[in-house]
């Protein structure tokens, strides 16, 4: 497989259904593709330990000399949202779609393809520095493959992944920290028509948290948001459970505490008013980062661009991605646009000059790493 093929294996890796939890199929065509280029691989219990039937697959790639030793990691997840039927990869007009209904999967298997495409390459000519690569599991679930990684397996120096909607040429320079939020209240049934006074609504408690929590954008480069609610057994039954399950989000993480305490508050005091009780499960998904300009995944990013003769621009991200994972561990982390539009929907594209514009970029870090190294 070269670069020229990169469509081939898109398409083959989009036909397949992986969702969270349920990747073995994709990763089976995965290291198909390593065994075919000689690449040793192996895979970690990460699968077994957050109730999945697969693992994240890690692989190496020395350089000219041999070495392993201060490699660059490849990261791309083989997960995707869930589609809705089997996707129809198909190629119109030079931009990838889905031609059934529901997503295509680009997300993330653009960049599994690239990295792939870009292994290809190395089999044939050794990169100018090692190559790590890692393929993760359950990365929409909360970055929970890459949690499950051990790092002490890696000897790289910096990680880069391919994870965010946005033309290639941008570099996610900061992301935010992250608070999952549920609440379940706990009320007291009885019969709506016939006793209603006898009951007490945890409905009714968890609608008053709602409207007194902070919501949408409350302070800069900061959301907050309840996205789900679920409760009671019948209309006529005054609703004895009801939980609520939401998030936070902020580059501060100072501000994403305070709003995290602000949701809290505003469960304990509904639950008080109504006469109900109320649990409150409270998880950091990942924690946030902002790159400095002497960040050495930045400036291996910039680098490599400019090899490619793109102009790099640097953004902040909303969204988390296995980077805020590498980085709290201390490796030095970027997340590059990969060139895909609207995923997560049912309109989810790329156009195949950016994938494969995308396979170039990854062929170009090792040398870009040397660059800035030798700078």
């Amino acid at each position: 497989m070269d670069r020229m093929s990169a469509g081939g294996i898109f398409s083959e890796l989009c036909g397949i259904g992986s969702n969270s939890l349920e990747e073995a199929d994709v990763a089976r065509v995965v290291r198909r593709q390593l065994d075919a280029l000689s690449i040793d691989w192996d895979e970690d219990d990460a699968g077994s330990a957050i109730g999945g039937n697969c693992g994240n697959t890690f692989a190496r790639i020395p350089d000219r000399d041999g070495n392993h030793k201060g490699a660059v990691m490849l990261c791309a997840h083989l997960d995707t949202v869930p589609p809705v039927g089997n996707p129809q990869p198909q190629l119109v007009d030079g931009v990838w779609s889905n031609g059934a209904d529901g997503i295509l999967g680009a997300d993330n298997k653009a960049a599994v393809t690239a990295i792939l495409a870009a292994a290809s390459h190395w089999s044939d000519e050794p990169p100018v520095v090692p190559i790590e690569i890692l393929f993760t599991v359950a990365e929409e679930c909360s970055l929970l493959g890459a949690k499950h990684f051990d790092l002490g397996k890696s000897q790289a120096k910096v990680a880069f992944v391919f994870d965010h909607p946005t033309p290639i040429g941008t570099l996610v320079s900061s992301s935010p920290t992250h608070y999952s939020i549920v609440a379940d209240f706990i009320g007291t049934a009885a019969h709506a028509g016939v006793a209603p006074l006898d009951g007490r609504s945890a409905i009714r408690a968890a609608a008053l948290a709602i409207s007194s929590s902070p919501h949408a954008a409350p302070a800069e480069n900061a959301t907050a948001n309840i996205g789900r609610i679920k409760g009671g057994t019948g209309v006529n039954v005054v609703a004895e459970h009801c939980r609520i399950e939401g998030e936070v989000r902020a580059l501060d993480p100072s501000i994403a505490t305070e709003l995290v305490s602000q949701m809290t508050e505003a469960c304990n005091q509904a639950a008080n008013d109504v006469g109900c009780s109320v649990d409150i499960t409270i998880e950091r998904s990942f924690e946030g980062y902002v790159h400095s300009d002497e960040h050495l995944g930045l400036q291996v990013g910039k680098a490599a661009l400019e090899l490619l003769g793109v102009s790099p621009v640097g953004i902040f991200s909303a969204g988390g991605a296995d980077v805020n994972v590498f980085e709290a561990a201390g490796v030095p982390s970027l997340n590059l646009g990969d060139g895909s539009l609207d995923t997560h929907t049912s309109h989810e594209r790329i156009a195949d000059s950016d994938l494969n514009r995308l396979v170039e970029l990854a062929i170009s870090l090792p040398e870009a790493v040397r660059s800035v190294s030798r700078g």
